[in-house]
């Protein structure tokens, strides 16, 4: 089931809390829909090393995307999240990336559905 979350201090409470779930194994994928704007979306998704952060690389700002990180990998913007990295970082870095990126407006409604892990 979906959860929804449309205030910041919301939605970086519930990256931090699905980032923790992938670091530590718990959830497989995590997908995070936009509401009102289908083309908009996040994958993150359990490595074997870590994680990845997917988003589309259409509409997308690319430079801001770059400063976060992200590379080109087909139709989608990808970044590898490193096991060191800290899951409240990771989560800031995904807010910024609503805006800075998708170009989305702080009172943006997010969805949220997490698959678990085996």
């Amino acid at each position: 089931m979906a959860e929804t979350y449309d205030s910041v201090l919301d939605r970086m409470s519930a990256f931090n809390v699905v980032t923790e779930r992938l670091s530590k194994g718990r959830a497989a994928t995590v997908g995070v829909t936009i509401a009102g704007r289908p083309e908009c979306w996040l994958r993150l998704t359990r490595t074997a090393d870590s994680y990845r952060v997917e988003l589309p690389a259409e509409g997308s700002d690319r430079a801001a995307a770059e400063e976060l990180k992200f590379k080109q990998a087909g139709e989608s913007l990808v970044r590898e999240i490193r096991k060191g990295e800290r899951s409240w970082t990771v989560a800031g870095e995904l807010e910024d990336m609503l805006h800075d990126v998708l170009g989305l407006p702080a009172d943006v409604a997010i969805s949220v559905e997490t698959e678990e892990s085996g």
